[in-house]
């Protein structure tokens, strides 16, 4: 745990403090590399008081991705083929416009300058879904994953949302081995279904985006071509963003289980 900052978050007897995990996560803003991985973010110091300037930290991005499971999940059918349309026209534009592609220099200014989102709601409410087609290779698949979401059971909805929750808890400096007591804690499984972690992967893209959208200096520049949540994302202070997280960890514990430490 060579980047967390704050105090640590298991002790010794391995019992989870939930909220020295929820102080620490916001004691460290959310950064993005240009090809959406994430890394250790800029501490705010670890002797700092959680006051000051608002900041976009990760504590608030875990709530903002487990709130986005929730939003996805309510999608009806419609918005659910726009979106699934928007992913792979994103996807076919970032292989026309990467390094490797063979496309002539107008054609690439054309997928450059293209409004997906227009195109993406076009494609999406024409008569290809109702044949059974799809307008973009890929996109039935990603509506059908959409729709695997928005028809898990109650309590597995919970989880996957609680998962979102603490997945920000390596990336923002603490161990496997942290993470994994935090998971058992709350009452999850250590292994992700396959089918959850392409829900997650996809949410956390849409987060990200949105993030690229509203938070200057959290990403490269300019408004990328993947579809973003349509909820504005706004900087906050880090001790109010560490109440948000742990009242978004109470909500969605097991239920049952008590004794943590928040």
């Amino acid at each position: 745990a060579l980047f967390w900052r704050g105090d640590a978050p298991v002790d010794t007897s391995g019992e989870v403090d939930f909220g020295s995990l929820a102080q620490g996560l916001a004691l460290t803003e959310h950064r993005i590399e240009p090809r959406g991985r994430f890394v250790v973010g800029q501490s705010l110091g670890a002797s700092q008081p959680l006051a000051g300037r608002k900041r976009y930290t990760r504590a608030q991005h875990a709530v903002v991705v487990s709130e986005a499971v929730d939003s996805v999940a309510g999608l009806q059918a419609e918005s659910r083929r726009v979106l699934a349309t928007h992913v792979c026209l994103a996807a076919v534009q970032d292989e026309q416009l990467g390094p490797e592609s063979k496309t002539g220099g107008r054609k690439k200014i054309g997928w450059r300058t293209m409004e997906l989102e227009a195109l993406a709601e076009a494609m999406a409410h024409n008569n290809w879904w109702r044949g059974n087609e799809e307008p973009v290779p890929g996109a039935a698949a990603v509506d059908g994953l959409l729709a695997q979401r928005g028809g898990l059971a109650g309590d597995d909805r919970r989880k996957l949302a609680l998962h979102a929750l603490l997945s920000e808890t390596v990336p923002a400096g603490l161990g496997t081995a942290v993470a994994e007591a935090a998971l058992v804690r709350a009452g999850l499984e250590l292994v992700v279904p396959p089918a959850w972690a392409r829900i997650l992967r996809l949410i956390r893209r849409l987060a990200d985006a949105a993030v690229r959208r509203d938070i200057p200096g959290a990403g490269p520049p300019g408004r990328g071509s993947f579809p973003t949540l349509e909820r504005p994302i706004g900087p906050m202070d880090p001790a109010a963003a560490a109440r948000l997280w742990l009242a978004r960890y109470e909500a969605l514990r097991a239920p049952g289980r008590k004794g943590e430490r928040t």
